[in-house]
């Protein structure tokens, strides 16, 4: 969900990264909550017989191309994405007080997304993406941003 990537706002006022355990080129798949609603609804009035699984996509972008868009809308030129190693993303999330059995599930989540083709059954599938793009997004990003107090540790 894009709504994930508001957890990196302060590290990005901090020190201008957004940090994940993820493959930084590797295409993942975000959503906007507005884009599954509306196919929620359209599964519920219209149900498909037979059809167990729906896959809902607003976008599908790296972590390298949601820097650059991030970057461009908080006008912040020198932002940037790192890939940290799983031990260190549940340090950062926990500290960040996340509950610790959450940052350990969530970890792992991506991880596995990471060393395996965790897309392949999705791509087989492939949903018309919904109408809230990343860019749209960021502007939501760069508010809730502005509004963020920084952090002092």
């Amino acid at each position: 969900m894009y709504y994930n990537l508001l957890s990196s706002v302060p590290t990005v006022k901090k020190s201008h990264r957004i940090y994940t355990n993820a493959n930084l080129a590797v295409k993942n798949v975000w959503v906007a909550p507005v884009d599954v609603t509306t196919v929620l609804i359209k599964a519920l009035t219209e149900p498909t017989p037979g059809q167990t699984v729906t896959y809902v996509a607003s976008d599908e972008k790296t972590y390298l191309e949601v820097a650059s868009v991030l970057s461009q809308a908080l006008k912040m030129p020198d932002l940037r994405v790192s890939q940290v190693p799983d031990e260190v993303m549940q340090d950062h999330l926990v500290t960040a007080g996340t509950p610790v059995a959450f940052a350990r599930e969530y970890v792992k989540t991506v991880a596995y997304q990471r060393d395996h083709d965790f897309y392949a059954d999705y791509r087989a599938h492939q949903p018309r993406l919904g109408d809230v793009k990343l860019a749209d997004f960021a502007q939501v990003y760069a508010e809730d941003y502005h509004n963020q107090q920084v952090l002092k540790h």
